[in-house]
């Protein structure tokens, strides 16, 4: 959720919340009829007879659309060997039958094997955990209340947000219905918990959960997202240490929400994201947000959300998504998907400022959550060393001591315990350095005492002044600072390209806030309403609010056409008005920032755009699958699910040939793009902007537009095998479009 400033402080936080590092323990798979919730489905062994859940997707029939309920339960039931287990199990633990069909079920390796021997069996996948990948940030896109994009958009008014994860704090005040107009005539969603507790209204208007029966959500993720994405505003709004204090709001405050929980604090199993989406289109959500994280690397034979969400896109549903928690090493980006937008993270500029002024007259920059006493002099300061990490610390050399510490490869709550102990010895101030591959980067923590952070960068100085017999400083609690330069730049956490699966697609797509993001929290005794939290699962929903806007104007837009709105009008250079930098202010490379920056005010009106349609994804797959040994020109039709549409019927097209936003050209190829003209007749002139000459040229030099909705081709060779990034940009009196051009091997 984002927020709107008050005079003095700022708004709200992007936040997304750490990827699980331990496998998860099995989980109970519920039906949503009127059976009760399905046992405990066995975990994978090596024996053939155990039973394990598999996801399975039928090739499409021409009656499908037309079967009621019974007739399709009765058709998925038959590639099953009967309705039980040997157990006395549910064999169907899930049906879909809205953006594909198929369903999920519990079967041994033998019956699968019997199941996918059956005419019309298309393809399986195993059940498979997902993780989550986890506010000022209105005014710091641009987006002022009664006035600009936001009073264009009327706030997002009519559109619905469908949140796929962990639940939804129903009655926090970010969910409140002031001033939002109902639902429109095709929602067709439920409110289900009731009888726990939800509370539904024209805000949030459906809350659905496909893990248990009750959608609360146990980790705070999930509300977290949905304020970012459409919360509603909320004044007095500030983080539980009165920090960052203003009026919290989404990034489409008008726009509607609806929950599906598929989520528990260990992790999400896709065939309960399957059914999310799958409900969610047959709902009537025009936006799904997922702030998930698949594998990397995966293909899309074996990626059963990934098909999914292009059959959400297929039926013009826009998919958001985040990038991935791996960051700052390269091809780390998760759902890399051509018709997903992927969102990497970046900083918002604001600083709780905490800062250490040595006696040596140097200062060191440094940030506080809970911001403690000032130093009334100057007091010594004591680094225990590498590896220490303060776990073992004398009390002489800490009584009155600055204390200094390498932040812990533990959990919050360990270091927090390491902290206090610290405290409880006589510590004047301890002050935690980040690792070393965060950079500049700092995410905050709630460690409950008084804690300075320091960022890895700037932590070298200070180790390095506390080994001086004499090193002492004194601590400034300066409290919530806007304005701050430099900003954005992209997050150590943010997962960068190039994709290990479309290597010649650029993932992500755009950068949006993702650091230190305050939104609503779910409720707690000791915590207030909104939280600090940093992620790529935060940036995310940033751009799912600003879809809302833009199809609240323009609902005419397909997926792609939003996309590519978003993607040519962002801002590459910072609020200091230099190229965006990495975690190691770096200029930020294009496949670790995308476009750059979204400009939410911008986006309404892109001038051109690079447009796709189903037919166009179909081709990609159809190409795809030739690369996997999957080429029956049949066999995708259970991806696809089009029985107009086959690969004998659509031109092939290899990841870098489609009409992408952003144009990735392999040495000594020629590409091609289309744009179509979404805004006034005029001429545009075409320039490359690069560091250097990489024999690169495109041609025409100019596009002439006498219509709307006209389309106009160029394209683009290289000759060389120079690797190179920079712009293509066409240019008219009133509109600049700028693709992103990355050269590769």
């Amino acid at each position: 959720m984002a927020m709107a400033m008050a005079p003095v402080a700022l708004a709200l936080c992007l936040c997304a919340t750490v990827l699980l590092s331990t496998p998860p323990p099995a989980h109970s798979y519920t039906d949503h009829s009127s059976s009760p919730p399905s046992p405990v489905a066995a975990e994978p062994t090596s024996s053939s007879s155990e039973y394990k859940t598999y996801i399975i997707l039928l090739k499409p029939r021409a009656d499908a659309h037309v079967m009621d309920d019974e007739a399709r339960q009765g058709w998925y039931r038959s590639f099953l060997p009967d309705d039980v287990t040997a157990h006395g199990e549910p064999r169907l633990v899930r049906s879909y039958k809205t953006i594909f069909h198929g369903f999920a079920a519990l079967l041994t390796e033998e019956e699968l094997d019997a199941a996918s021997r059956k005419p019309g069996f298309g393809r399986w996948f195993p059940d498979e955990m997902m993780y989550p990948t986890t506010t000022r940030t209105p005014e710091f896109l641009g987006l002022t209340k009664d006035a600009g994009m936001w009073a264009q958009s009327s706030y997002g008014k009519g559109i619905i947000i469908g949140v796929i994860d962990s639940g939804i704090d129903s009655r926090h005040p970010s969910f409140g219905d002031a001033g939002v107009s109902p639902p429109p005539a095709r929602w067709k969603g439920a409110c289900t918990g009731t009888d726990r507790g939800v509370r539904c209204n024209n805000k949030l208007i459906g809350v659905r959960s496909f893990v248990d029966y009750n959608p609360a959500d146990e980790t705070g993720h999930g509300t977290h997202v949905a304020s970012i994405a459409a919360g509603n505003f909320v004044a007095n709004a500030s983080s539980s240490h009165g920090q960052a204090a203003g009026t919290a709001a989404g990034i489409a405050p008008g726009a509607h929400l609806a929950a599906y929980k598929a989520c528990r604090p260990s992790g999400c199993l896709r065939s309960n994201v399957v059914d999310a989406m799958d409900t969610a289109v047959r709902d009537g959500v025009d936006i799904i947000s997922i702030s998930l994280g698949r594998k990397a690397g995966v293909p899309l034979n074996k990626d059963v959300v990934a098909i999914g969400a292009f059959r959400a896109v297929a039926k013009g549903v826009v998919v958001v998504t985040s990038a991935g928690n791996d960051g700052p090493d390269p091809s780390t980006v998760k759902n890399d998907m051509p018709w997903e937008i992927t969102v990497g993270a970046g900083s918002v500029d604001r600083r709780l400022a905490a800062d250490l002024v040595l006696e040596s007259g140097d200062m060191v920059e440094g940030e506080a959550l809970v911001q403690g006493m000032n130093s009334t002099a100057f007091q010594p300061l004591h680094y225990p060393g590498e590896g220490n990490l303060c776990k073992n610390v004398s009390a002489q050399r800490t009584r009155g001591h600055i204390v200094i510490c390498d932040e812990a490869r533990v959990n919050v709550a360990a270091q927090a315990r390491i902290i206090k102990n610290l405290y409880d010895n006589g510590a004047a101030h301890v002050v935690l350095i980040g690792r070393e591959k965060s950079g500049f980067s700092l995410s905050f923590r709630e460690y409950g005492s008084s804690v300075v952070q320091e960022p890895a960068a700037v932590g070298h100085k200070l180790k390095d002044y506390s080994r001086y017999p004499d090193a002492a400083a004194q601590a400034f609690f300066k409290g919530t600072r806007v304005g701050v330069g430099q900003s954005p730049t992209v997050a150590h956490f943010s997962s960068r390209g190039p994709s290990r699966t479309n290597p010649h697609i650029l993932k992500p797509d755009i950068l949006a806030p993702g650091l230190n993001i305050l939104a609503a929290a779910t409720a707690s005794p000791d915590r207030g309403p909104f939280r600090f939290k940093s992620g790529t699962s935060m940036a995310a929903p940033h751009i799912s609010g600003v879809v809302a806007l833009l199809k609240s104007v323009h609902p005419e837009w397909s997926p792609a056409a939003i996309r590519s709105a978003i993607m040519t009008t962002a801002d590459d250079l910072d609020n200091d008005g230099n190229r965006i930098m990495d975690e190691k202010h770096q200029p930020a490379r294009a496949f670790a920032a995308g476009a750059g920056q979204v400009n939410a005010t911008r986006a309404v009106d892109p001038g051109l755009v690079y447009d796709m349609e189903v037919r166009d994804y179909a081709g990609y797959v159809c190409h795809l699958f030739a690369t996997l040994d999957d080429d029956d020109d049949y066999a995708v039709q259970d991806i696809i699910q089009d029985l107009s549409l086959n690969c004998k019927t659509v031109a092939h097209l290899s990841d870098f040939e489609l009409n992408y936003p952003s144009i990735v050209v392999p040495a000594n190829t020629t590409v091609r793009r289309t744009l179509t003209n979404v805004g006034p007749a005029g001429e545009y002139t075409g320039r490359l902007s690069m560091a250097r000459d990489v024999g690169l040229d495109f041609s025409p030099k100019s596009l002439s537009f006498s219509r709307p909705g006209e389309k106009l081709t160029f394209k683009v060779s290289q000759h060389g095998l120079e690797v190179a990034e920079g712009f293509l940009i066409w240019e008219s009196d009133t509109h600049t479009v700028q693709s992103p051009l990355v050269v590769v091997h």
